[in-house]
């Protein structure tokens, strides 16, 4: 209950959620968008879905070096999430004009995973940052809402989009 009604706790908790529910979307109904949306390959999958945990990859290296270079977790947070939210819009955009075919998809997923590597770290820090006297509890809870938002997002997204990315970007 300390953790929850302590300030500065509640809205990095979310956006660490939040961060989370859009991966395990991805995560759980990729191989149904990529392989029956747009058709490629098992082989083609493996590239694709690599090149996003590529980019989660980066945004942690480039995360790491931003924090060396001394900016605050704050700051990682908002470009983060500000890089995430931009690939969540163009992901909603670009699967909509059909012309732009799988790159309309896999652009801003990538850049959405780039983002989630920069800022989700950060969000778990900032959280934990007001109540290090309960820093376990804290993060126990911290793991357990993170993990659920990521369970129910992967099953809700497979379970309404059906492979179809258009409908996938509306709901990730």
């Amino acid at each position: 209950r300390t953790f929850f009604t302590t300030p500065g706790t509640t809205l990095p908790l979310l956006i660490g959620c939040s961060s989370f529910a859009g991966q395990f979307a991805y995560i759980a109904d990729s191989p149904f968008v990529l392989m029956h949306g747009y058709g490629v390959s098992t082989h083609a999958f493996g590239i694709y879905f690599g090149a996003t945990a590529l980019a989660l990859m980066l945004g942690s290296l480039t995360g790491s070096q931003m924090m060396k270079a001394g900016r605050s977790p704050s700051a990682m947070i908002f470009t983060g999430t500000t890089i995430l939210l931009v690939g969540g819009i163009l992901v909603t955009i670009g699967t909509q004009i059909e012309s732009l075919g799988i790159a309309g998809f896999l652009v801003p997923m990538i850049l959405y995973f780039f983002g989630v590597g920069i800022g989700g770290p950060s969000a778990t820090a900032l959280a934990l940052e007001p109540v290090p006297h309960i820093a376990g509890t804290a993060s126990a809870a911290i793991g357990f809402l993170t993990m659920m938002s990521g369970a129910v997002a992967g099953y809700v997204t497979s379970k309404i989009s059906g492979g179809d990315p258009k409908v996938f970007a509306l709901f990730a």
